[in-house]
């Protein structure tokens, strides 16, 4: 079993619905802020482009990418078949998109109805929801809410803490309006948890509290809506077990879990009630994951603290940061979203920038290696000239299909050639299908009926290029061994059956008599050895 297909089962079984325990990026909405344009869920990413379209890329086992298969991106690919989209959310595994004309499409992971389409079925193609001008969004773990152009709340899927606001622990499957709630303006879910802010800048929440995460002091469930001790709210968000707040004043406040530092308070205590991060101030923005969190400053400075085991704090390295860092080589950051294990950020130009984990090619960058620093993803503003088959970039031949960049893959335009780890065509060097090896020639075609030198030996590519192993082949009018390892064998002895034969400096089988270490030895003509000279 592969590494790949190990993590994803570990992944899976930690974010079930009924698992209490890791989860997503969940994001903050407002009713007067209906223009996301950036969506990071635990390992995949979406992304808004000016003219309306959709962009998906990363992990995909539930179809979270929307693009009607469960197949990884390592770029930028676009969503078909949802106009005029405003404003982009996702969730750990899922992702919701709000039009302009009020309708909301959601897919992906729908285990506890979390797509509010009245069942538990997975979507991997946007799918619309049965409510109507909708304004705002928020996705949870596995639940989401809407806010509709009357002030309206519904909110739907997992709920077995209470976190639907509805007074119980039964999941929805389909939009439920919440009566207990007025005069709102932002409603916000955490993973297992839920917050509103009133219009007055009161902050209410309710769901799980097994760290303090709804900062009410005590680390007791709430099933509906209790008024946290904190005035003017402007803005919060929140991690799995970790809360944020910004007040109407630049103030960033944090509480619960902070085993990491990712509360920002210069150490690992967690909180049961709002504190104070005095290391920043003038803060715009937040966004918290389960062990690290990001905030942008008035003036665009982006800071970073918590867990960095993947270099997803953007310093350069992978120490953990309990204070409010400054990441540098990026400027003038707009929005800035927390997956799993790595972030992306927008500048106010659109630039893209995206660092930390790339296992399943969440960064966009087109490969799967980490980034310790913030590196800009070169497919962003995606162009309007969709690349499809043979690309040379700087010099390298990359294979496209609507703009996707072929990897670790055989592709064919009526000859075969494999693409490696990076998308680069190979050249001169070794690729396997099967059980079989085959040679790519220097025009990156297999290379068939010919010998091919690698690393020093010879080895002979057959009729269909597959690399020959244990067989005699002949050329030239004499006899070459290949051995297991498919390579020519040279001044050495060969067994074959209760034979033996023996292949000279140059590989050739030899006959006749032969001295070999000083021995003269005799062979028939077939290349069998016979004995010894002097013993015949």
């Amino acid at each position: 079993m592969s590494k790949k297909i190990i993590r994803r089962i570990a992944v899976v079984l930690l974010t079930a619905c009924v698992f209490i325990g890791v989860g997503g990026a969940p994001k903050s909405v407002s009713a007067v802020e209906i223009k996301n344009k950036l969506g990071v869920g635990g390992e995949h990413n979406a992304a808004l482009a000016e003219n309306g379209d959709i962009y998906t890329w990363g992990w995909n086992i539930y179809g979270q990418l929307g693009l009607g298969d469960d197949i990884d991106r390592n770029v930028p690919v676009k969503v078909a078949g949802i106009p005029n989209v405003t404003a982009v959310y996702s969730g750990y595994y899922f992702n919701a998109v709000m039009t302009a004309n009020g309708d909301l499409y959601m897919w992906g992971d729908n285990e506890c109805g979390e797509l509010g389409l009245g069942d538990t079925i997975d979507r991997n193609v946007p799918t619309k929801v049965g409510i109507s001008n909708v304004v705002a969004v928020s996705v949870g773990g596995h639940h989401s809410a809407a806010v509709t152009a009357n002030g309206d709340i519904y909110i739907w899927g997992r709920n077995d803490y209470g976190q639907l606001g509805l007074g119980d622990t039964a999941r929805r499957l389909t939009p439920t309006k919440i009566t207990s709630l007025s005069n709102v303006a932002i409603i916000h879910l955490g993973y297992l948890f839920s917050a509103a802010i009133t219009k007055n800048g009161e902050l209410y929440t309710w769901g799980n509290n097994f760290y303090g995460q709804l900062g009410l002091g005590d680390n007791d469930n709430r099933y509906s809506p209790v008024k946290v001790a904190l005035s003017n709210v402007a803005a919060v968000n929140f991690g799995v077990y970790n809360s944020s707040a910004i007040t109407a004043n630049g103030d960033l406040y944090t509480w619960g879990f902070n085993l990491y530092g990712q509360l920002g308070l210069g150490d690992n205590n967690d909180r049961l009630s709002p504190v104070k991060v005095a290391a920043i101030s003038n803060i715009a923005s937040v966004n918290m994951n389960l062990n690290f969190s990001a905030a942008i400053t008035a003036n665009g400075d982006l800071y970073t603290w918590g867990r960095n085991n993947y270099g997803q704090l953007g310093h350069g390295d992978t120490t953990n940061r309990s204070e409010p860092v400054k990441v540098t080589g990026i400027s003038n950051v707009a929005d800035v979203q927390t997956g799993g294990q790595h972030i992306a950020a927008i500048t106010a130009n659109g630039d893209l920038y995206t660092w930390g984990d790339n296992y399943y090619g969440q960064l966009g960058l087109g490969d799967y290696n980490d980034r310790h620093v913030p590196t800009k993803v070169p497919s962003w503003p995606p162009s309007s000239v969709i690349k499809n088959g043979w690309v040379k970039e700087d010099g390298i031949w990359y294979w496209y299909k609507n703009n996707v960049k072929a990897v670790s893959e055989w592709i064919t335009d009526g000859d075969w050639y494999y693409m490696g780890a990076t998308g680069a065509m190979t050249v001169n060097g070794w690729a396997i299908s099967g059980d079989d090896w085959y040679y790519l020639g220097d025009n990156g075609k297999i290379v068939t009926d010919k010998w091919a030198l690698s690393g020093g030996s010879w080895f002979y590519l057959g009729a269909s290029g597959a690399m020959l192993t244990k067989e005699w082949v002949s050329f030239g009018g004499e006899w070459f061994y290949l051995g297991a390892n498919g390579a020519m064998v040279v001044k050495d002895w060969i067994e074959i059956g209760d034979a033996w034969y023996y292949a000279d400096e140059r590989g050739a089988m030899v006959t006749g008599e032969v001295e070999i270490d000083g021995v003269w030895n005799v062979f028939s003509s077939s290349g069998v050895w016979l004995g010894y000279l002097n013993n015949l």
